[in-house]
Formats: structure tokens, sequence, C-alpha cells
């Protein structure tokens, strides 16, 4: 995790391409709506937004979404309300 700007950022890779992907942080400054911005070669390909207080969030990588993550209990909840909807 490293902080060259203003928003904070976690570089992946190895020490040869450290900072070819990264991950900034969009809203710095609300800690519940802490979203982020995926980066390849400087150029926004994804991001990450979601519940922040319910730990479960959506990761999207050229407009597709490639995982979702969710405490277990978030996910329970989920569940129960689809099924009751149907």
């Amino acid at each position: 995790k490293k902080s060259p700007g203003l928003h904070d950022a976690c570089y992946i890779g190895t020490k040869s391409e450290e900072k070819r992907c990264t991950v900034k942080v969009k809203g710095a400054f609300n800690p519940v709506k802490c979203d982020a911005h995926i980066y390849f070669d400087d150029e926004v390909r994804g991001d990450v937004s979601g519940d922040w207080r319910a730990k479960s969030f959506m990761i999207r990588l050229d407009g597709e979404s490639v995982a979702t993550v969710a405490r277990k209990s978030s996910l329970l909840k989920k569940t129960v309300k689809q099924a009751a909807r149907v």
C-alpha cells in the first residue's frame, strides 16, 4: 500500500511490474463509501463498489461483473429476500 497522491493506492504485481495494476480509492473522505477504480497501465479498466457497512462489494472489469464478495450473514439475507420474491 502506497500513497503517492491524494488517494490511497494498492499496487499488485511482481517487483519488475509493481505498478502495472493499481487499485485507487475513489472517495477517501467518506469512510462508508469507499469505492475504488482498478487501473491497468494507467487506464481505468474496472471498479469496486458496494455496501461497506455490510461488508459486501462487487468487482467489475471492462464493465462485466467478475466477483461478488460478502459476509456469510449478508449472503444469507440476500438469499432469503430473493426467495421471498419468488
